[in-house]
């Protein structure tokens, strides 16, 4: 019986995580991508994707150059190498790979010979052990950058610096025009840093620790967003001025407990439901605290961010305010994604979402009103 490569794909995406696994062992699954390990010794994941369930089963994208595709020009690229994987004639072979593989079709004189069931549970037992250890190495090592993101701002914030005299003040409040004076307290998340990093003698960070929410204490401190500043409190003239630190996915800046000034676990303990907004950028959030004092407010920190956050149970009502980035840009396509994601966790509680007509950010649109 002749197999329609339609009906092979199918077959192929319900077994795509053994079939990742198979052709690159020892990598790491974070959610519905699995990233095979990199060649080079100081990270643990390469540039490759691999997407192993999900509405995007099957699509993989090397991020360090343009190979990417199918199910079919995966086999192809790893069974029968890269350089002409998606050619007919290398496409022709993948296809018949994948039908022995997955015991389809035995055809007639074909190289492809069915693995032996021992030598099979053999290879699938190494590479789950595999996988296993170095989703553990990969665990340690996002404990340990958390650690150490932790200690930097824990370090910085015994320094005791009131933050309205700092430079992080003068930034925000003068290069910025934030209306700092109308939050109802400093947002306890910034300090200002002198880091032994720093190069610039007239450089040092606003950092902002980033929290997942679901932890408690101070292990809830994950990793730090970072924004370099001139001692007058300017944005300093380097090649790069903000970096996050740590392990930064699904967490936020907290900005503003709100109203009740409790934390969310606190507020879930008490079922106090609040409303809850979510920014991109940090100075983005400030705005938004300082208009709405009753919110709670976080930062991503970065786009594909947000779409990481895991949702309180007590946050009923849920306002992300977007960037104002072009309808076809890929930033608004990822910022679609990462709403989807956000309003599939609210379900029925009330959602909304924001986003300036005539500026590019919440920040900008506060600057063209005053």
């Amino acid at each position: 019986m002749s197999v329609e490569v339609s009906q092979l794909k199918v077959a192929a995406l319900g077994r795509m995580a053994e079939l990742a696994v198979h052709f690159a062992p020892g990598g790491v699954r974070d959610g519905n991508r699995y990233w095979p390990p990199s060649t080079k010794a100081h990270k643990a994941r390469g540039s490759l994707a691999i997407d192993v369930a999900g509405p995007h089963a099957g699509r993989w994208k090397d991020f360090g150059g343009d190979d990417g595709g199918d199910v079919i020009d995966f086999v192809s690229y790893f069974a029968f190498g890269s350089g002409g994987y998606k050619s007919k004639e290398q496409r022709g072979q993948a296809i018949g790979w994948l039908k022995n593989w997955l015991g389809m079709e035995d055809r007639p004189g074909q190289k492809y010979k069915a693995e032996n069931p021992e030598a099979k549970k053999q290879r699938l037992a190494a590479a789950q052990s595999a996988q296993k250890k170095a989703e553990r190495a990969e665990q340690e090592r996002r404990n340990e950058t958390a650690a150490k993101a932790r200690s930097w701002w824990l370090s910085a914030r015994k320094s005791g610096e009131d933050l309205r005299y700092s430079p992080v003040w003068a930034y925000l409040a003068g290069e910025r025009h934030i209306p700092m004076d109308q939050l109802p307290r400093p947002p306890g998340a910034l300090v200002w840093a002198k880091l032994s990093q720093a190069r610039e003698d007239h450089v040092g960070y606003m950092l902002a620790c980033m929290c997942d929410w679901q932890q408690t204490g101070t292990g809830c401190i994950r990793a730090v967003h970072m924004t370099a500043l001139t001692d007058d409190g300017r944005k300093a003239a380097l090649p790069v001025v903000k970096r996050m630190k740590g392990d930064v996915r699904g967490c936020a800046v907290f900005v503003s407990k709100g109203k009740s000034r409790l934390s969310p676990q606190m507020a879930e303990s008490e079922s106090e439901p609040y409303t809850l907004a979510i920014t991109e950028g940090i100075e983005d959030a400030l705005v938004v605290a300082a208009l709405w004092p009753d919110w709670r407010v976080w930062a991503a920190g970065s786009l594909g961010n947000i779409g990481a956050l895991a949702l309180p149970p007590m946050a009923q009502e849920i306002h992300i305010f977007a960037d104002n980035d072009p309808p076809d840009s890929k930033a608004r396509a990822a910022y679609g994604k990462a709403r989807n994601n956000l309003m599939a966790q609210a379900g029925s509680r009330a959602f909304y979402e924001r986003r300036p007509v005539q500026a590019k950010d919440a920040n900008e649109a506060w600057n063209g009103t005053k």
